[in-house]
């Protein structure tokens, strides 16, 4: 069995090395995500889901590089795990599922090109 100063001695050390990964991490998150109150400032453009055709097309329309620039902000609060993760937040956030299923990426089968968007 390891003597009592040993074993405390281990325990410190290891929060020790917990403390400063924390910190680390604490530190990269302070450089990607922006204060708090920033969310607060950007002005949302989509309040719902849209849920037709006609409603997104028209959205589309209206996207100048500024409320693109809008768009990107208020998409990458979102966030996911993964690119995957990530992608389904944005459809959903974006779209129906009724609306999503009118389109495919090409177009094909009938459906409207999500790529032209």
């Amino acid at each position: 069995a390891m003597p009592d100063y040993e074993f405390q001695h281990q325990v410190l050390k290891n929060l020790n090395i917990l403390r400063l990964a924390i910190q680390q991490h604490g530190e990269l998150l302070s450089g990607l995500v922006p204060s708090q109150g920033s969310f607060l400032e950007i002005p949302k453009l989509l309040e719902n889901p849209m849920n037709t055709v006609e409603e997104l097309e028209s959205f589309d329309a209206q996207l100048t590089p500024e409320r693109e620039k809008q768009l990107t902000s208020e998409l990458s609060i979102l966030g996911g795990s993964s690119a995957k993760v990530a992608t389904r937040r944005i459809l959903a956030y974006i779209m129906s599922n009724e609306l999503g299923s009118q389109y495919s990426w090409e177009g094909r089968k009938g459906k409207y090109p999500f790529k032209d968007l």
